[in-house]
């Protein structure tokens, strides 16, 4: 699966993400499928988003940069920026509460630049 994401999520990208959610997939490393997620259809970027989000981090707790990473940049290009302005609270709240952030904030400031 992840050697074909890339192509998979550019042609039918709610089938393949939806895949990705059922049992089948359940051991597959997700930090190898996050490349592949930068090329989803921007009208399939928010199904992206949940996947990541609810799926991969609070689902399955993983706790790899590069999924968190992406979890951020799909905040970033979303249209919403109340969104993303949410889910930085949202981490800044983990943050005070003596917990990690994952995601690389030196790669956040360069996706919003």
């Amino acid at each position: 699966m992840t050697k074909y994401m890339s192509v998979m999520i550019k042609k039918a990208p709610n089938e393949t993400i939806n895949a990705l959610e059922s049992e089948k997939f359940r051991k597959i490393d997700l930090a190898k499928l996050m490349p592949a997620l930068r090329d989803c259809p921007d009208e399939a970027r928010n199904r992206a988003k949940q996947f990541v989000e609810n799926h991969c981090i609070k689902q399955r707790k993983c706790q790899d940069s590069s999924v968190h990473n992406m979890c951020f940049y799909l905040y970033a290009k979303s249209d919403d920026t109340e969104d993303l302005l949410k889910y930085l609270r949202q981490e800044e709240k983990t943050h005070e509460s003596g917990l990690n952030i994952f995601f690389d904030k030196t790669y956040a400031l360069n996706v919003c630049r």
